[in-house]
């Protein structure tokens, strides 16, 4: 698998982070912790590897989304091909119910499962 294992996934995620609107992400942070992901899922073919970068795990400072604010980014890779990581990007913001958080971002990665066939 390209995230716990080389570093094309870790480059495109980091590119993609930085086209998006999501800022004040420590990349620094997720490589002290990349060969090691916080979570597994399974996915047509293998597994989805997972990052939660919230303020936590970014000593106090967490990841805002534009204009709208602070929240807890969820990175996913998983390996289509040999050399064609699919990356997922997540974001959901502190105003949402907490308890409501896990199942957005289930519901997201959910939907990559049909779009990898």
């Amino acid at each position: 698998m390209v995230a716990g294992g080389g570093g094309g996934g870790a480059t495109a995620i980091e590119r993609e982070v930085g086209a998006s609107s999501i800022r004040d992400f420590a990349w620094s942070e997720l490589k002290r912790r990349w060969k090691k992901p916080d979570g597994e899922l399974p996915f047509t073919g293998g597994k989805v590897e997972l990052w939660e970068i919230d303020a936590k795990r970014q000593r106090g400072n967490p990841p805002k989304l534009g204009d709208y604010g602070p929240g807890t980014l969820l990175v996913g890779v998983a390996q289509r091909a040999a050399d064609e990581p699919i990356i997922a990007l997540g974001f959901v913001l502190d105003t949402a119910k907490e308890s409501d958080a896990p199942k957005l971002v289930m519901d997201a990665l959910g939907s990559l499962e049909g779009a990898a066939q």
